[in-house]
């Protein structure tokens, strides 16, 4: 994992990421879930909002992740629930280098967003990766 003074946190080499495949992450202490789609990357926080699971073990039916351990689903888009209304997953700007080859977050934003958001869940617990 490398940082630069911009707060930019690699998370991922671009070049294993397998399409519509997710991926475990980690930035600023939260788990992530990054999925690349067509040219297009996503990242959102990786733990599904019901019981915690890795949201890396679900799998991308259309535009939608879904959770592998109950279904519940979540727009690549926006991180909302397409299904259960309220719920939601956090999604976070990814940015993309070709040239390094990396995937990035800005973990200011990721800070900013875990101040009201503390994560519950460790990446070694039961529903973990």
């Amino acid at each position: 994992m490398t940082t630069n003074a911009r707060s930019l946190c690699e998370i991922a080499k671009l070049s294993e990421l397998v399409d519509r495949q997710p991926r475990a992450g980690r930035a600023a202490g939260i788990d992530l879930v990054i999925v690349k789609k067509d040219r297009d990357i996503f990242v959102l926080y990786g733990r599904c909002p019901h019981r915690g699971a890795a949201m890396s073990l679900g799998c991308v039916d259309g535009d939608r992740l879904l959770c592998s351990a109950h279904g519940w689903d979540f727009s690549l888009d926006t991180g909302i629930s397409t299904r259960i209304p309220g719920e939601m997953l956090q999604r976070f700007a990814a940015t993309v280098d070709e040239q390094a080859d990396a995937v990035c977050v800005d973990t200011a934003e990721i800070q900013a967003w875990l101040v009201d958001n503390p994560q519950a869940f460790g990446m070694d617990e039961s529903l973990g990766v």
